[in-house]
């Protein structure tokens, strides 16, 4: 198939100086083609479309030598979205469709403070509205529509905390969380087609050894899911059932590089 798009993105912004930090706002639109899966996995007399999106943002961002913040709303309107439709092709790689009128918006967080040369802490947070008309066609031929249903693989909020410290020269320890709201598995907003929210708790440990002569040597230990939570972080929906990708429990890893 020769297909040919021919797309033109403008994008308009201002930016404002303050007290309290830098005031911007921009509007931009943009598109995106299908890419080839999208035309393999259609379904039969469907020709996936290209995907418009108008894209308004507005925020208020600062920093210093010892903090930073930064705040972002947005605003996210498409046109024919290539959403996930929460099943796989038969190499396992997700299926994506054009949904009616859709939405992403919500606020985006983001701050860091360091207490001193020896703790820092930073942190994000995402709260986030995603929204659709969706139209699809059961085994037997029949045509379902939901109206202002939830987007796939979207959770409402995701945010993620880091704390650093560094007590002497050359070693740092940092703990890390992450927390990933409830999400579907398709655009229907099925409860029974939904993936848990979770948090996880990661430790990272690292020392260097200077060797002016040699080379520099740096030893990392990890221990992701801390806490051994048992969660799963993706999945798929077939014919209405729930099928999921767990994930490993409390592991460790270690390594050593050097640089010479």
């Amino acid at each position: 198939m020769d297909e040919q798009f021919n797309f033109v993105n403008p994008k308009a912004g201002a930016s404002f100086e303050s007290r309290i930090g830098t005031l911007y706002g921009s509007y931009a639109v943009a598109h995106r083609e299908p890419i080839r899966d999208d035309y393999v996995d259609a379904a039969p007399g469907e020709k996936p479309e290209p995907e418009v999106l108008g894209n308004l943002e507005a925020g208020l961002r600062k920093t210093t030598s010892t903090f930073n913040y930064a705040v972002n709303y947005f605003l996210m309107h498409y046109r024919n979205q290539l959403v996930l439709t929460g099943a796989i092709n038969d190499d396992g790689a997700y299926i994506r469709k054009n949904a009616g009128r859709s939405y992403r918006t919500g606020v985006e967080i983001t701050a860091g403070y360091a207490f001193s040369n020896k703790f820092q802490v930073d942190g994000n947070l995402s709260l986030m509205r995603s929204k659709t008309d969706y139209r699809d066609t059961d085994a037997e031929g029949q045509i379902r529509e939901y109206k202002n249903a939830d987007i796939s693989f979207s959770p409402r909020i995701v945010g993620g905390l880091r704390a650093r410290y560094i007590p002497v020269k050359n070693f740092s320890a940092e703990w890390q969380v992450k927390h990933v709201g409830s999400q579907y598995l398709d655009n229907t907003s099925n409860p029974n087609l939904r993936l848990k929210a979770y948090t996880v708790n990661d430790l990272r440990v690292r020392y260097l050894v200077n060797a002016p002569k040699f080379a520099d040597i740096e030893f990392n230990f990890l221990v992701n899911n801390l806490f051994n939570v048992e969660y799963e972080s993706n999945g798929y929906a077939w014919d209405g059932t729930p099928y999921y990708y767990p994930q490993a429990g409390i592991n460790v890893m270690a390594g050593i590089t050097a640089r010479f």
